[in-house]
């Protein structure tokens, strides 16, 4: 047996009215009455078995067991190979709901255990052969071998789904291998990851798979391994920019992952990635509505020049929901406070000058600019809450009051969240609280359009 540092186990089921076939892989033939018997014959050294977990329903075992184990040995000795491990892990029929879940229970335990009989210096690798079995039970154990890879990536990985085929009629039939549908689930895995929490880690990796050109690569142009390149490492920094609750830096990265997107995927991935035109819409639709948009002819897609519009204060307000749709209420917090303070700059800027962009070395000067209107909104909040009540509708305007309202409710709940709960508090964030914020957040949107609410007196007379 190959002496690499891989140890190969095969998962198979057997039929347990064997009849002879003629199987086909990879150009060569042999006849046998189990497929697992001809993966043995047929396989490259580097991927024969050193362990072989057989699932075995009473039947199988009684008339079809011992019959292939001694194939087995015999197929190994031939071939100058050391005799396999063969472990026969006991199953029901399947026949009732309760002994599908015994079958999927005791199959993962037995794939999971299965690394562990691996030496240390050798990577744990797992063939299955779902040519056999009683109806449903291929698929189901199939399926309970994906969810086990999906709790433990880092522990197993399944290299190859064998399937002897045999068209209707005919002794004669190919051995396919299935692993796109293991492709599949990981690309659904990794995108909808990516969508459902803004985390490219594992889109990431499967993506840095496909950006190389393979050793035989002749013909095809470099360029296109270059744009995957670029588009894996633009979502990477889209993912650490979520991750870090930084929406202008979001913002950047998205539109040039979003603009890459743009055009068609390089053939390469198309050739590799099952429906690739449906995953670079699914991207581009999560991407666009976090990415920055320039209405400024020439202005690069640089956080240096980021101009300050309304758009761009609804784009900032989109992240802010992502945050609390993910239940991410520190950044969404922290995000909300630092628009409230660009909103009054766009008032404070632009009053009733329309809607010219201001540029980034002023809406985002904190000296100049962002400490005076914090500073602001801090007043008014410290002078609206040691009025007494009976005085304040005099001496504030309803927006006014709004507005030190709404500073102070998102700028303690900030505080509490960013110390990390360093207080006699209870400051985690739950239900009633939660609903709370959020109706507090929609008004806050709600009146983005609405100057009177964003421009208190006293600011106006620091102009």
């Amino acid at each position: 047996m190959s002496s690499g540092t891989s140890y190969n186990i095969l998962m198979c089921s057997l039929s347990p009215t064997p009849k002879s076939v003629i199987y086909a892989y990879q150009g060569a033939e042999v006849e046998a009455g189990q497929c697992p018997i001809a993966l043995i014959k047929l396989l490259p050294e580097e991927e024969i078995p050193h362990e072989l977990i057989i699932l075995c329903t009473k039947e199988i075992r009684n008339k079809a067991l011992p019959e292939t184990e001694a194939l087995m040995n015999e197929i190994y000795k031939n071939r100058g190979l050391e005799k396999p491990l063969i472990m026969e892990l006991d199953i029901p029929d399947g026949k009732t709901q309760e002994e599908l879940w015994q079958a999927m229970d005791r199959i993962l335990n037995a794939a999971l255990n299965a690394g562990a009989r691996a030496k240390p210096t050798s990577s744990p690798r797992l063939y299955l052969d779902v040519t056999h079995g009683f109806r449903a039970l291929p698929f189901v154990w199939f399926t309970a071998i994906l969810y086990l890879i999906a709790l433990e990536r880092d522990k197993l990985s399944i290299e190859k789904v064998f399937y002897g085929m045999l068209p209707m009629g005919s002794n004669r039939g190919p051995i396919l291998d299935l692993s796109v549908v293991l492709n599949l689930v990981e690309w659904f895995y990794a995108v909808r990851t990516f969508t459902d929490t803004g985390q490219a880690h594992w889109l990431s990796e499967m993506l840095k798979a496909t950006e190389r050109p393979p050793r035989d690569h002749v013909v095809r142009d470099n360029s296109e391994y270059g744009t995957i390149k670029s588009l894996r490492r633009s979502l990477d920094e889209v993912s650490a920019a979520f991750a870090q609750g930084l929406p202008l830096e979001l913002g950047v990265h998205s539109a040039k992952a979003a603009g890459i997107l743009q055009s068609s995927l390089p053939q390469v991935l198309i050739e590799q990635v099952p429906m690739a035109e449906n995953l670079r819409q699914i991207l581009r639709e999560y991407l666009t509505p976090l990415a920055r948009t320039s209405r400024v002819a020439g202005s690069r897609l640089e956080k240096k020049d980021m101009f300050l519009t309304k758009e761009e204060l609804r784009r900032q307000a989109r992240v802010v929901d992502s945050y609390l749709a993910l239940g991410q209420v520190d950044k969404a917090l922290g995000v909300i406070r630092e628009w409230m303070v660009s909103v009054v700059t766009w008032y404070y800027e632009r009053g009733d000058q329309g809607e010219a962009p201001i540029e980034a070395p002023v809406w985002l000067d904190y000296k100049n600019m962002r400490e005076k209107i914090e500073n602001c909104l801090r007043d008014l909040d410290h002078s609206y809450r040691k009025t007494n009540k009976i005085h304040r509708s005099r001496l504030f305007s309803e927006p006014e009051s709004w507005l030190a309202r709404t500073w102070n409710f998102f700028s303690s709940e900030r505080n509490h969240l960013y110390h990390c709960g360093y207080n006699d508090e209870n400051c985690t964030v739950k239900n009633e609280k939660l609903r709370n914020m959020r109706q507090r957040w929609e008004d806050a949107k709600g009146k983005l359009d609405k100057p009177e609410f964003w421009k208190p007196l006293l600011l106006e007379s620091k102009k």
